[in-house]
């Protein structure tokens, strides 16, 4: 039986986007793969040139694609401990 945990977003209350805890192992790692090399790209490409309030935009994706990554690996490393016990 899945098991949904929201997504930090913003901008809606109560949240719209849920992790599904239960989904496959490989299927999660891949996700917050994803979502973790995408906001260091975010931030690696960023020219240093560009005006401020670009930057913020590119530092808000970037902690919300990490924010998201971060969780997902939270609930791999529960799955995973908790096959270890």
């Amino acid at each position: 039986m899945p098991n949904y945990i929201p997504l930090y977003d913003p901008t809606t209350e109560p949240a719209v986007l849920h992790l599904d805890t239960q989904a496959d192992l490989l299927d999660l790692v891949i996700c917050a793969n994803h979502r973790l090399t995408l906001g260091r790209d975010l931030l690696k490409h960023m020219p240093p040139t560009a005006e401020l309030s670009d930057m913020w935009a590119v530092f808000d994706a970037a902690a919300l694609l990490i924010g998201d990554g971060c969780k997902v690996m939270d609930v791999i490393e529960q799955r995973v401990v908790g096959q270890r016990r």
